[in-house]
C-alpha cells in the first residue's frame, strides 16, 4: 500500500473497470465532491482504494468519482491487491 497522487485522468482509467462494485450513492458523491473542492477533504485512514493486478476497481469508487467531479488530485492510500481483498472487505460489512 502506497500513498500517491492520483489524477483526474487515473481515477477514470481505474472507474472503466469498475466492473464488481455496488451501485453508486449520489450523495454520498456529491459530498466528497463538496468537500474536496471546499479543500476540506481528509482521509480518515481507513479502507485504501484497491486496484487488482489487472487493473480493475475493487474498493474507492465514491472517492475516485468525487474526484473526476471535483476536476482535481487527490493523495489517496492506494493499494494494489487481489480478489481475496474484496472478499475481506465484504466480510467487513456484513
Amino acid at each position: 500500500m502506497s500513498r500517491m497522487l492520483v489524477t483526474p485522468k487515473q481515477a477514470l482509467l481505474w472507474l472503466s473497470k469498475n466492473y464488481k462494485n455496488r451501485p453508486l450513492n449520489e450523495s454520498v458523491v456529491a459530498e466528497y465532491e463538496r468537500k474536496i473542492r471546499a479543500g476540506e477533504w481528509r482521509e480518515r485512514g481507513g479502507i485504501p482504494i484497491i486496484i487488482t493486478p489487472s487493473g480493475e476497481l475493487r474498493n474507492g469508487q465514491h472517492r475516485l468519482t468525487a474526484l473526476v467531479r471535483a476536476g482535481c488530485p487527490l493523495v489517496l492510500q492506494v493499494c494494489v491487491h487481489d480478489d481475496s481483498a474484496k472478499s475481506a472487505l465484504s466480510a467487513e460489512r456484513k
